[in-house]
């Protein structure tokens, strides 16, 4: 028979230890600690590596505004629009005139 009560084991071993390792891999990726990761692989698989994913979606979306020109969202703190180009600078662009 070609999957016996030992190989079935081996497959759902290897696969968890998969999903740790990609779970470690990850938490690393997105700045987070290693066992986090660790963790969520190891309890919930695929479903914890999802969620890990919305965690740091989340936390990486609250460092966005928008353009007020293009309306594209840009990191806190950006001088310059990267889709549009134009000044993001808190005094905004320069009217004085003569001024380079």
């Amino acid at each position: 028979m070609l999957w016996t009560k030992g190989r079935c084991l081996i497959v759902v071993v290897v696969f968890w230890a998969l999903w740790i390792i990609l779970g470690i891999i990850l938490a690393n990726t997105w700045n987070m600690k290693w066992y986090a990761g660790a963790l969520w692989g190891f309890f919930l698989g695929p479903f914890g590596l999802g969620i890990m994913y919305l965690m740091y979606y989340s936390s990486q979306k609250s460092n966005l505004v928008r353009c007020p020109k293009c309306q594209e969202p840009v990191q806190k703190g950006a001088v310059i629009c990267p889709h549009c180009r134009s000044d993001l600078s808190p005094s905004g662009p320069s009217d004085v005139i003569g001024a380079q």
